[in-house]
């Protein structure tokens, strides 16, 4: 034996149990999921992105895949519209196609509209630590949350439960908050008798209604944007 030779190095341990080699380039930030880290909770020692308390999470929010522009589309995580969330989450990809292709694992309509209402239950809590979502690193709790609302598909294993990591995080958002106002306007005039100016001495002679879309920073207060639209019945 040459001492003055070092030895082989020992092989690398083997892949955890569970884990999922992502054998391609990332297409979303939640597929940062996939990434290895030894020092993870998770049984496959991956990026845990479906824990409230996990220190991973604010990688949600820090990174993004593209440097996005102002676009239309971006749906707000703190939405009451459970079926919203549902129209995002449902036939997203419980498995990578690299281990199932073509794929059958899909989220359904009704495990979709489930994970959909618990997420807007979550988000609407006024109990101490729940509540709205106020970046994109709190998908990750509201991932932990759908994944307990659907223990048999989403919240099989860590690659399952951070679906909702991987559908809502770039196409999620809570610096925005969208405002609609009801506008009803109307034209008249008060009966040559009236003794005050009530609404029941008004004598409407036309109306019109419209509905005011204001985009809110929530940030920084600004208006980002408006649109106002006149409804016809």
């Amino acid at each position: 034996m040459n001492s003055a030779r070092p030895p082989f190095a020992p092989y690398p341990p083997g892949a955890p149990a569970g884990y999922v080699l992502l054998n391609r380039r990332f297409e979303n930030v939640g597929e940062f999921g996939y990434a290895y880290n030894p020092a993870s909770t998770t049984t496959s020692k991956t990026l845990d992105l479906a824990s409230a308390t996990s220190p991973a999470r604010a990688i949600l929010d820090f990174f993004t895949y593209n440097t996005a522009s102002r676009r239309a589309g971006i749906v707000n995580l703190n939405t009451r519209n459970g079926p919203i969330l549902a129209s995002i989450i449902r036939g997203a990809l419980l498995h990578d196609l690299g281990s199932e292709n073509p794929p059958t694992s899909l989220v359904s309509q009704q495990d979709a509209l489930t994970a959909g209402q618990a997420i807007v239950q979550e988000t609407t809590s006024t109990a101490a630590g729940h509540g709205p979502a106020l970046t994109r690193a709190d998908v990750a709790r509201l991932a932990a949350v759908a994944a307990a609302a659907v223990p048999a598909t989403i919240g099989a294993s860590d690659e399952a439960k951070q679906t909702i990591a991987r559908t809502l995080a770039e196409a999620g958002q809570a610096r925005t908050w969208n405002l609609l106002i009801d506008v009803i306007a109307q034209t008249g005039k008060y009966q040559p008798n009236a003794q005050d100016l009530t609404a029941s001495n008004f004598v409407v002679q036309g109306e019109k209604r419209y509905w005011l879309h204001i985009a809110l920073d929530r940030d920084g207060g600004t208006v980002l944007g408006t649109q106002l639209e006149e409804v016809f019945e």
